[in-house]
């Protein structure tokens, strides 16, 4: 598997959704290949084989933990379609 993400290292926000994937996959035994891109964005962007996960940023504090499970619930749907 394959899991992209682009994101902005300059915005705290963005910082932490990267953060969070990278310790998920770690944390999980994903075995997947992570690609990063470091670019000046609005928002990040997430692929899991070329697929995109659907849009999630938001700036709330509640919201955030919502992000999070969107990502995690798209990188565990794809490991049980493999």
């Amino acid at each position: 598997m394959e899991i992209g993400i682009i994101y902005s290292s300059q915005d705290p926000q963005q910082l932490k959704i990267h953060d969070f994937l990278v310790d998920f996959i770690k944390e999980h035994g994903v075995l997947a290949h992570l690609v990063e891109r470091n670019e000046p964005v609005k928002e990040p962007s997430i692929t899991i084989d070329g697929l995109p996960v659907p849009q999630f940023m938001s700036r709330t504090r509640k919201q955030a933990h919502l992000i999070q499970e969107r990502i995690a619930r798209s990188i565990e749907e794809h490991i049980w379609d493999l």
